[in-house]
């Protein structure tokens, strides 16, 4: 659980923060100091290269030594400082040496965020007392860093130790995972910047002093993690990129998740978390445009494809030019599609709703005092490039504030999740449900009498041809001509394609598919504010909050489902691979 925070949220608060982490040895010689910023500095700028879109933060525990020189040299790259402290201000920085307790306070003063780390079953008393105490409180520094951070940038001798809290420990947290179960459920482990660094108790490590290498595993091989790690901060980038495109200038306070003139009940996670789903929720919207337009493009490539050649071939065989408008047009089609796969039209159009839908979950659950994080939840299973999206949510987490609140404020606000995410949702997908029912049967009924039409023009042509009727004898002569023989002959090919093509417009924008969704979601929060409701009514707060939490699991479910299924059967052409 993150403890309690301090601090202004970001300007940046639209956008997903790659979160680093930083931990090492506290009695660093003197003279190495220069060389090891150095190291830490090339990895901070090679980061700021690869990641120009996308805010840095830093988490650092500011004790002395390897946290004090990777924060000072954070700062100095422009990167965002977020101090972790283990255990209360006043404990921690008197076990912090005295000639560095002046650099903590200059740094702490920097720090755009301060999070205090609860101390669980441990108090005061014992950690000014007992040495073992405060191990204990630096390894559950350790597990947070391990829970929270992308990438940790370790200043480490190098050497295996099993002390709770140490440096050693730490990185095995990030690289194994905070807890046995995490590299089963949880994202991929982190990668570790492993800077070799020479100490007073320690003064020649094996290997190259300040040697920089990358870890992704205790043994120190390198596999497969680098890639995914790369491609996982690729998309982050990518998301953060789009952010800039959007116009945010007029986006509602509260996101359009509550009304602005709730904003004042918000917690800054709260308001971080509805800025960061206003600009997913509006890019999705914007990416399944482009989707569509993309296979509306496609489509109508395909039948000037075919309806060219059938008119060289039946009307205008003597203009050759037109035999190339097959070719050229199923050229166009291929290099459409080969632009949108590349720019992920699609896929980002997937990812970002997904986000988004997540992010309403999370918001509400904080909103309801549920403090449970989202990505605990989300894709537990998928340890694909979808990894990206639970990192994000362990990277907005770090902003969340778990500090109890009055009672009267937990009812308050859990009416206001009741209203504004259950009931508001059941509404919106009951309505969603009718309109996209509507529009199917209107589409449905529109491609079968066409098809009607065609059908009769199929026999009725031929039969006015057969007949013997001398009123029809004008028509039979123009007829008998060969360009008007040839249009005749297109009267049901090129209509029937058009339709045929229709039908796969209509499959593909999936009107079937979600309107049977939108109906089942529907009455899932039907039900579920008319049970919340009636909790609330007989002051069963605890029960109606957990009633929400098992809702926002099942919505998180129901996502992920909706989301994997779509990944495995993108928009494709014949012939992509």
């Amino acid at each position: 659980m993150v403890g309690k925070i301090s601090g202004n949220p970001n300007e940046r608060s639209f956008q997903i923060p790659f979160v680093m982490g930083v931990t090492g040895h506290r009695d660093l010689r003197p003279n190495d100091i220069p060389h090891l910023e150095d190291r830490v500095r090339t990895v901070l700028e090679d980061f700021r290269t690869r990641l120009p879109s996308t805010p840095l933060l830093l988490l650092s525990a500011l004790a002395g030594g390897a946290d004090q020189v990777v924060a000072s040299v954070a700062l100095q790259c422009g990167v965002e400082l977020v101090a972790v402290l283990p255990m209360p201000k006043h404990v921690y920085r008197s076990t912090v040496d005295a000639e560095a307790q002046s650099v903590f306070d200059e740094l702490l003063s920097k720090a755009s965020l301060v999070i205090d780390l609860p101390l669980n079953d441990l108090n005061v008393e014992q950690l000014n007392e007992s040495e073992e105490t405060r191990a204990r409180a630096y390894d559950s520094l350790g597990r947070f860093l391990g829970a929270h951070c992308q990438a940790l940038i370790a200043l480490w001798d190098g050497l295996p130790s099993e002390k709770a809290g140490g440096t050693a420990r730490v990185i095995q947290y990030m690289l194994e995972g905070p807890s046995p179960t995490d590299s089963d459920d949880g994202p991929q482990a982190g990668i570790v910047y492993h800077i070799r660094t020479p100490r007073t108790s320690n003064p020649a490590p094996r290997g190259e002093p300040f040697q920089l290498s990358v870890l992704t595993s205790l043994d120190g091989a390198q596999d497969e993690n680098i890639k995914d790690f790369r491609s996982l901060a690729q998309q982050l980038e990518a998301f953060n990129r789009e952010v800039m495109k959007v116009d945010l200038a007029a986006s509602p306070t509260c996101g359009s998740l509550v009304p602005d003139s709730a904003s004042g009940s918000l917690s800054s996670f709260e308001k971080r978390a509805a800025h960061i789903y206003f600009a997913a929720d509006q890019l999705s919207l914007d990416f399944n445009n482009w989707t569509r337009l993309v296979l509306m493009v496609l489509l109508a490539f395909a039948f000037t494809a075919l309806a060219g050649f059938e008119i060289y071939a039946h009307v205008l065989s003597h203009k050759i030019a037109l035999w190339l408008v097959y070719p050229i047009a199923l050229l166009a089609a291929w290099l459409t599609y080969r632009v949108a796969r590349k720019h992920e039209i699609e896929t980002k159009y997937f990812d970002y709703r997904a986000l988004a839908e997540a992010l309403r979950v999370q918001f509400f659950w904080s909103l309801a005092g549920i403090q449970e994080p989202v990505a605990d939840h989300y894709l537990q299973h998928h340890r694909t490039e979808l990894d990206w999206i639970r990192y994000a949510l362990r990277s907005i987490s770090i902003y969340r504030n778990p500090a109890d609140t009055q009672e009267t404020e937990k009812v308050a606000k859990t009416e206001l999740a009741l209203k504004h995410w259950v009931e508001h949702q059941a509404h919106w997908y009951s309505g969603k449900s009718a309109r996209q029912q509507g529009i199917l049967g209107r589409l449905d009924r529109l491609s079968r009498r066409s098809l009607f039409v065609v059908w009769l023009v199929s026999m009725i042509v031929p039969l006015s041809l057969l007949a013997s009727w001398h009123v029809l004898a004008v028509w039979q002569e123009l007829a008998s001509h060969e360009t008007n023989h040839g249009l005749l002959l297109l009267l049901v090919p090129l209509p029937s394609l058009a339709i045929g093509l229709f039908r796969v417009w209509v499959e593909q924008s999936g009107y079937d598919v979600q309107a049977r969704k939108y109906h089942h979601m529907a009455q899932i929060f039907r039900r579920a504010a008319a049970r919340v409701q009636g909790l609330l009514d007989q002051k069963k707060v605890e029960d109606a909050r957990e009633t929400l939490r098992r809702l926002g699991i099942e919505a998180l479910e129901e996502n992920g489902d909706w989301l994997l299924l779509h990944r495995e059967h993108p928009l494709k052409v014949v012939g992509s691979a």
